[in-house]
């Protein structure tokens, strides 16, 4: 569930390094960081101590964004746009007005949000919004919201089911920072924010139905062994070197084997943003082979999901989102806030797709 992320120069770009002086674009690290204190003497105060606090605060924030544009390319380049340098103002107008070490980092990550995805309109609405209300929202109505937009948006990779799970469980480990509160209060509390939209008439699938449809790669027949479909699928892959090792045993079927894939949907792969067509031609060639049985479905899926009690953070949360009496929809301002609050406590998750 990581991505890896490196640090690249562009065409007719400038990336120089020496010691902790970055040069990006003719912008450099020390003119970024007076912009930072440019911005935080505009923020009206009224007693000389209270100038003190929200200028401590704004540092804070300053050197969060800078420790997060390391990994992103031309990030310093923002601060010669006008539209940047008023969502910077009202990030450090919000740096000021919280006492939370956690809104710093997670102010920083939706700067870094807005130099990624906001040359959209609609994206940049969503992450101006969420900044807005940064010093607002409750903690753990926060980090209710980080852990269902997880369960909705974040997918493993590994092609094994197990490796998968615990992938799974490891993840929610660090989400689930805190307990949650009582589920009468945070719900009106994040619909009133713009974060959710609360249905109160339709209670959400219970979790581990929810992931048996999600993970349909793991939840499947798949191919009987020594079966006729059987030959035809080695033959097929055997046609290309690279798809060695891509057909595994089924965990939950005996004499059943599968493509070592997380969803059977190509499109959807969490890991692959872009996929050559002869190779997705030659994937859905085997799920084409696939057994349509559903008795045999039914049993794969029962054994899945008393599988999920196995992983106790997995085991955990299932207790926890199965009791829920309302259903959601996360907003593109609850998106923001709640995949910039995940990458807070997992910097290896990719980046927000609003």
């Amino acid at each position: 569930m990581s991505m890896e992320m490196n640090q690249k120069s562009g065409n007719n770009s400038q990336l120089i390094q020496a010691n902790t002086v970055n040069n990006y674009y003719g912008i450099t690290e020390a003119h970024v960081r007076q912009i930072f204190q440019e911005e935080a003497r505009k923020i009206p105060a009224y007693t000389l101590e209270a100038t003190t606090t929200a200028l401590e605060r704004i540092k804070k924030l300053e050197n969060f964004f800078m420790q997060a544009t390391i990994k992103v390319e031309g990030a310093l380049k923002a601060f010669s746009d006008p539209a940047f340098q008023i969502i910077l103002r009202d990030a450090a107008e919000k740096a000021a007005a919280t006492e939370r070490e956690e809104d710093y980092a997670l102010l920083a990550q939706l700067l870094i949000c807005h130099i990624q995805k906001g040359n959209e309109r609609i994206k940049r609405a969503g992450i101006h919004r969420a900044i807005q209300i940064v010093d607002e929202i409750d903690n753990g109505a926060l980090c209710v919201l980080t852990v269902i937009h997880a369960i909705t948006s974040l997918k493993p990779v590994a092609g094994k089911c197990d490796d998968g799970l615990k992938s799974l469980d490891n993840l929610f480990s660090k989400l689930m920072y805190m307990e949650f509160p009582p589920d009468d209060q945070w719900p009106d509390h994040l619909d009133i924010l713009g974060a959710i939209r609360k249905n109160s008439v339709i209670k959400p699938f219970p979790l581990e139905e929810y992931f048996a449809n999600e993970l349909n790669g793991y939840v499947c027949v798949g191919i009987k062994k020594d079966s006729p479909q059987f030959e035809t699928a080695k033959t097929i892959l055997s046609s290309n070197a690279a798809y060695s090792g891509l057909l595994v045993e089924n965990e939950f079927l005996e004499g059943y084997f599968r493509l070592k894939l997380p969803v059977l949907d190509l499109k959807g792969l969490p890991f692959q943003t872009s996929m050559p067509n002869d190779i997705q031609d030659t994937l859905n060639k085997i799920i084409a082979l696939y057994s349509n049985d559903s008795r045999l479905l039914l049993s794969v899926r029962d054994k899945f999901k008393k599988v999920i009690d196995e992983y106790e953070h997995l085991a955990k949360l299932k207790q926890w989102y199965n009791a829920l009496q309302y259903s959601f929809e996360i907003t593109a301002i609850g998106k923001a806030l709640a995949h910039t609050n995940a990458k807070r406590c997992d910097p290896n998750l990719p980046d927000l797709n609003l």
